[in-house]
């Protein structure tokens, strides 16, 4: 019986004293583990992310004196000859605080090699050593008190005006400003935001007034000028409304964030400009309009479609056809017009009255390819647009003369010598638009469009975040016809909102 005690006594030595050990080692490898993460986490906080770098003060060290004693520190520390620069050293650093008027420096590259915070007390004896304070502006260079001396460097325009001087020579490399949330979005039209980018947004200007109904995608665009055949603003003499629909979804998760909708139809159409552009205080700032649209209105349909594997490439269409037959009515003298005695006349030659010709624009459409680019989509400030594809319009003369009231009359059996305007050789059919966007801080854009052999360049520049100043140029690009005018010019203020 005692010796059975023994044993059992033994077994329960033994197994406390495996337990001890299991504790032990435990023990020791959970300290271990604790403080290899903790190193991590410490390499982890000094490491610098190479897109961040550049939202830190930044400065080339261009001392000669600094310069080598920087070269000889990483030299003695064991870096190799053939890797270090003494002309070509960066450092990189915090900006100071209220508490410490100095710089923090977070690195100093010399040549090929980088020095962290970590390894500069390795390499220059920690961060308080006196060459370092020199380099982060804590201590004076060579006598001369902070804030006098060399401070700006020899590059000329100081971008640091706000941080403590350094006495020494050296070059500041300009601060990149931290990209905001609205400038990250991809957006096709700034003007005109569309889905998914904007809850809600409204721009009005002359030229358009446009408003974006939340998150339902609906769109209403009112604008003045058919632009799309070289006509801008009263030039055409018509105004559109159209209703923008959001038809087909884009399922493509990874493309959805930027073209969320692959087919956007639109709805709507034109209607005639009865303001008189040749009275009042259009007089003053446009030149005589002569174009007109014709009674009854138009009717209008088209559509941008995005390709599913590739959104940026798509196709655009836009159609117009006049909902009135092209017939005589009972104008007024708001109509456009222009005398031609040479070639158009009444066909009874005893009639005198007097005969004018007024030209209507009618159908009116373009089909185009179009592709979205943009430089760096992760930070998509620099945005281009390219449209190529043909376009079509129809111009319609008809006689305009006094008969009880104005009356216009296209019957070649009353006026004769009346001539139709549409595309009859290459550079009439086609069209050409380029767009460029610059969506920073302050967005503006710029684009250009060959159409009808007609130019037309337009341009936006901010005011303020909200009010920017918009202007269009038009102008033929050959002969004149009756109805054109060489240059046609006009400036808008644009008010903007987007939430």
């Amino acid at each position: 019986m005692i010796h059975f005690l023994k044993i059992k006594e033994e077994l329960n030595m033994k197994r406390k004293l495996f337990l001890i050990i299991a504790f032990t080692v435990f023990s020791v490898l959970s300290v271990f583990a604790k403080t290899k993460e903790e190193d991590e986490m410490i390499k982890s906080l000094r490491r610098i992310n190479p897109d961040v770098v550049k939202y830190f003060p930044r400065w080339k060290l261009t001392e000669p004196d600094l310069q080598i004693k920087v070269y000889l520190s990483l030299l003695t520390s064991g870096f190799a000859e053939h890797q270090l620069d003494p002309q070509n050293i960066v450092i990189i650093a915090i900006p100071p605080t209220k508490k410490d008027k100095s710089f923090e420096i977070l690195s100093i590259t010399c040549g090929e090699i980088t020095v962290s915070s970590a390894d500069i007390e390795r390499s220059f004896g920690g961060l308080n050593s006196n060459l370092i304070k020199i380099l982060n502006g804590a201590n004076t260079f060579g006598g001369v008190k902070s804030g006098g001396g060399k401070t700006g460097g020899k590059a000329g325009k100081k971008q640091l005006d706000d941080y403590p001087p350094r006495d020494y020579d050296y070059e500041d490399i300009p601060i990149e400003r931290e990209i905001k949330p609205d400038e990250a979005k991809v957006i096709i039209s700034f003007l005109q935001p569309s889905l998914k980018k904007y809850n809600q947004a409204i721009s009005v200007s002359l030229f358009d007034q446009f408003l974006l109904f939340g998150e339902s995608g609906y769109s209403i665009l009112s604008s003045t000028g058919t632009d799309n055949i070289g006509y801008p603003f009263t030039y055409s003499g018509e105004s559109h409304v159209y209703a923008t629909v959001p038809v087909l979804e884009n399922k493509n998760m990874e493309l959805k964030n930027n073209f969320p909708i692959l087919l956007n139809m639109r709805l709507g159409g034109s209607y005639r400009v009865n303001s008189d552009a040749n009275n009042g205080f259009l007089q003053s700032v446009l030149p005589s309009r002569v174009l007109n649209a014709g009674p009854g209105g138009k009717i209008g349909a088209g559509f941008d479609f995005y390709y599913p594997d590739m959104p940026e490439l798509g196709i655009s269409v836009n159609a117009e056809f006049p909902m009135k037959k092209f017939a005589d009515f009972h104008a007024d003298d708001t109509y456009g017009s222009y005398t031609d005695t040479k070639r158009v006349k009444f066909v009874d030659p005893l009639r005198r009255d007097t005969l004018r010709v007024s030209p209507l624009l009618r159908t009116t459409g373009n089909v185009s390819l179009f592709y979205n680019l943009w430089i760096d989509e992760k930070n998509p400030i620099h945005y281009f647009r390219f449209d190529l594809g043909f376009n079509y319009f129809e111009i319609k003369e008809g006689g305009l003369y006094q008969d009880n009231g104005w009356s216009f009359n296209p019957n070649p059996g009353v006026v004769k010598g009346l001539a139709t305007y549409k595309p009859n050789e290459l550079g009439d059919w086609a069209f050409f638009k380029v767009e460029y966007r610059n969506q920073s801080a302050h967005p503006f854009g710029l684009s250009f469009q060959y159409a009808n052999q007609i130019g037309l360049a337009r341009i936006y520049i901010p005011v303020f975040n909200w009010l920017y100043l918009e202007a269009k140029y038009a102008t033929p690009l050959r002969g004149l016809r009756p109805y054109e005018i060489r240059n046609y010019f006009m400036l808008s203020p644009v008010l903007r909102f987007a939430m």
